[in-house]
């Protein structure tokens, strides 16, 4: 694997010795552990509106304004301690 991975140059990003077991079991763990995220994320959007905020307003600022996922994508790249995302005032 690790020949064809340099054959079609995806080695210049960076390879991981990895068995094929440890793969796959991580593979499902994301897979199956994704429900919970969900949950979590349902768990914030009812605190928020039970706390009285606009059902619209919470559902716009957790899920629909992309920020969570823009977050997930900038930690992967600059790494998960990285405050540069937050405003001043979280800082």
């Amino acid at each position: 694997m690790l020949a064809i991975a340099r054959g079609i140059g995806s080695t210049r990003a960076g390879c991981l010795d990895c068995s094929f077991r440890d793969e796959a079991t991580l593979d499902l763990f994301t897979e199956q552990a994704w429900p919970g995220m969900g949950a979590a994320m349902r768990a914030a959007m009812e605190t928020l509106i039970e706390a009285g905020f606009p059902p619209e307003a919470v559902l716009l600022e957790l899920y629909l304004s992309g920020e969570l996922s823009y977050s997930l994508d900038k930690a992967a790249e600059l790494g998960m301690s990285s405050r540069e995302l937050h405003s001043h005032t979280s800082q």
